[in-house]
């Protein structure tokens, strides 16, 4: 079983999306984490980014939206900072999809352990879709 979330990228500007969202749709239910929260070996903190938003997860009504600022030296091209971000709880499950979404796609990252995620990987499909799996199965 997995969720199906939205995750998009900005170029240094989240935290302006982040409080049009909130105020927009009255959002309730907003966590945001700033690079410089984040623990000291999972980013290069810099002082261009360290009051960046890393993560942020908002909750609209039944519908999760994550935003997050890229590093300056990967900017995202408006239109192609849009990922689907699947939650899976079950890691054969997620390896299953990870497998057969691979075929012929570009791994950003490669299927591994992450300090968020039990296992986390993110790839480009081959028709240019962007998937973030990640799995938080219970021990």
């Amino acid at each position: 079983m997995f969720e199906v979330m939205n995750y998009i990228d900005f170029n240094g500007n989240a935290k302006e999306a982040v409080d049009l969202y909130i105020h927009a749709f009255d959002v309730k239910d907003a966590r945001i984490t700033l690079f410089k929260d984040l623990p000291s070996n999972a980013s290069r903190l810099t002082p261009e980014n360290e009051n960046k938003i890393a993560h942020a997860n908002l909750k609209l009504g039944t519908f999760t939206l994550m935003i997050s600022d890229t590093q300056p030296e990967n900017p995202v091209k408006i239109g192609e900072n849009f990922t689907f971000f699947l939650v899976f709880d079950n890691l054969i499950e997620e390896q299953k999809v990870y497998e057969r979404l691979s075929q012929n796609a570009r791994i950003i990252i490669p299927m591994g352990e992450q300090f968020w995620s039990k296992s986390y990987a993110y790839l480009i499909d081959a028709f240019g879709i962007g998937w973030q799996l990640s799995c938080e199965e219970q021990s």
